[in-house]
């Protein structure tokens, strides 16, 4: 079935959606895209990372930065707020096609129902985000009637991460926001056993790096 086309482009042009020549480049929703930089946790980009996280939760003293100050390792913080698990994974493939990194970190949120809404205008692709609370009435039912499809494409494109991972001695594990989140079945031997549901609170961000900086010892 194909996607519902899309509505009011000139409104997604001038919004904060991504808008790039290439679909497989990062996904991210800042409003000036001349100069992009991807990791939230410095000034500039690295071109090497010890470890790479890649996920939905962009705040201010955020696990990978505490993770980073816990383990005095490189650790890149490449989120995007609310991106949904196929973005996470897009996001994943672009970082490792782009930097090195030796342990890559992936934080797959609620979102496993919806796809990134993408339009092609002009010859350019544009990707916007889709939420349950968004405005796209048609679109988001179109994922959830889809849920089984969607998840079958993010699961061939963790499938297809792993195996970069793995030609490349890349170490990648998989954290979910929460107990209730449908895993992927394939890639269960790559799930963390630690958990982080509440974002807005810097001492559960913290205690949480610490937990996980145990983990990954």
């Amino acid at each position: 079935m194909a996607r519902p086309k899309s509505v009011n482009l000139s409104r997604l042009i001038k919004s904060s959606s991504c808008i790039s020549k290439d679909k497989s480049n990062f996904i991210h929703w800042a409003k000036d895209h001349s100069n992009v930089k991807y990791d939230r946790s410095r000034e500039e980009d690295l071109e090497n990372y010890d470890i790479a996280c890649v996920g939905p939760c962009v705040q201010d003293n955020t696990w990978p930065s505490y993770l980073e100050k816990e383990t005095n390792l490189t650790c890149g913080n490449f989120s995007q707020y609310g991106i949904d698990h196929f973005t996470v994974v897009h996001n994943a493939h672009y970082i490792l096609k782009n930097y090195k990194i030796n342990v890559l970190i992936l934080q797959l949120g609620p979102y496993d129902f919806l796809l990134p809404k993408r339009d092609k205008i002009n010859g350019y692709f544009v990707h916007r985000i889709v939420t349950p609370e968004d405005n796209l009435v048609a679109y988001r039912e179109w994922c959830i009637k889809n849920y089984s499809l969607i998840r079958k494409i993010v699961s061939n494109k963790l499938l297809a991460l792993k195996n970069y991972c793995d030609s490349n001695k890349v170490s990648m594990h998989i954290l979910y926001t929460d107990k209730e989140i449908r895993p992927y079945p394939a890639l269960q031997e790559h799930v963390l056993p630690i958990y982080i549901n509440d974002f807005d609170k810097s001492d559960r961000q913290k205690n949480f790096a610490f937990g996980l900086k145990n983990i990954l010892r």
